[in-house]
């Protein structure tokens, strides 16, 4: 590494072939990777797919430089004109949204997406863990033995992504635990799924992916079964397959579509605010209220008491939300079960 390092002084960049034979792929981990990019990055050294490409680019922009003008040799990750590939591709997906991370090669990319995963596995075993979640266990506990909880919200985020039940087994037992109805979602892709959990105890289910892929599919399985359609989306477009690809319908638009299908709920997030604690989109849910009759329920973004009460005052014609999923509020103790269900009877 030092030795690319120093190489990488007097010429100005490195290749990605550099690179490749200073950190072997097999013989190094994603940090060790990450740790050399930084270093590059903050010594002003290029990482380019080769020697001629870099020649090119110094080529080019010497009449422009010589105006003043900036000449951009990769362009923001987000812009629309550069082709980032399938919209479903999760590091791609996260390039996108870190705005300003310059063009990677596809190896630079899984690193990234590598140390993704890596943090991710991190986190949720920091939240398992952390003595706030047993607090959060214990308060969630007192909530339903008081019944101060109408429902529980459980998520199988494995199954949204992958369509494989891999967490049946435990929200059957959390339906079977406690006192109050349980709803679930995640990865409910037919009715052999969904009847599955209904056997286990489920009171609802939660149909997000499937609904935009098959809507015949939730109105048969609404016409007896308690079903929600979960709308999932950022800057008002419906994502599915677990947030990972966009579907290229707005939320109105889906909504509307259901309108009629029998459905109990429509389980609106913003996936930008989920797990943010900034707030929530107070003006989507309103706009959602008032596209469709049928109940709405408001996820992503709660952080505090005042945040309830901000959802609990959305009026429409005397409709309001019809309830309000919180999770990591309570983790970490922002506010109790109790103290949320009465910051929303109070305005009610």
């Amino acid at each position: 590494v030092k030795k690319l390092l120093e190489t990488g002084k007097e010429r100005g960049f490195v290749t990605y072939d550099d690179l490749n034979k200073a950190l072997p792929p097999d013989d190094v981990s994603s940090e060790q990777i990450e740790d050399t990019m930084t270093q590059l990055s903050e010594l002003g050294i290029n990482v380019v797919e080769s020697e001629d490409a870099e020649e090119a680019d110094d080529s080019e922009p010497e009449a422009d430089a010589a105006e003043g003008t900036a000449v951009e040799k990769a362009k923001p990750a987000n812009d629309d004109s550069q082709d980032l590939g399938r919209t479903d591709d999760p590091v791609r997906m996260y390039l996108r949204e870190m705005g300003s991370v310059e063009l990677l090669s596809r190896e630079g990319e899984i690193a990234i997406a590598k140390r993704i995963e890596a943090g991710r596995e991190k986190m949720i075993s920091a939240i398992c863990e952390s003595p706030l979640t047993f607090r959060a266990l214990l308060s969630w506990r007192e909530g339903l033995k008081n019944e101060e909880m109408l429902l529980r919200d459980v998520v199988d985020l494995d199954a949204a992504r992958t369509g494989v039940p891999e967490n049946r087994d435990v929200v059957a037992a959390i339906a079977a635990a406690v006192p109050v109805p349980v709803q679930t979602g995640g990865g409910i892709r037919n009715r052999d799924a969904a009847l599955a959990l209904f056997d286990a105890g489920v009171e609802r289910v939660v149909i997000g992916t499937a609904a935009l892929a098959d809507p015949d599919f939730v109105r048969d399985l609404a016409a007896d079964h308690r079903v929600a359609v979960g709308l999932d989306a950022k800057a008002g477009e419906v994502a599915t397959d677990g947030w990972l690809v966009g579907s290229g319908r707005s939320v109105l638009d889906v909504a509307r579509s259901f309108a009629d299908a029998g459905v109990d709920a429509f389980v609106v997030t913003d996936i930008s605010r989920d797990g943010t604690l900034e707030g929530p989109d107070l003006v989507g849910l309103r706009d959602v209220v008032e596209a469709t009759p049928v109940d709405v329920i408001a996820s992503g973004g709660v952080g505090t008491i005042a945040d309830l009460r901000a959802l609990a005052e959305i009026d429409v014609g005397g409709r309001r939300l019809a309830g309000v999923i919180t999770g990591k509020a309570i983790y970490e103790g922002r506010f109790t079960v109790a103290e949320g269900v009465a910051a929303l009877e109070i305005e009610s």
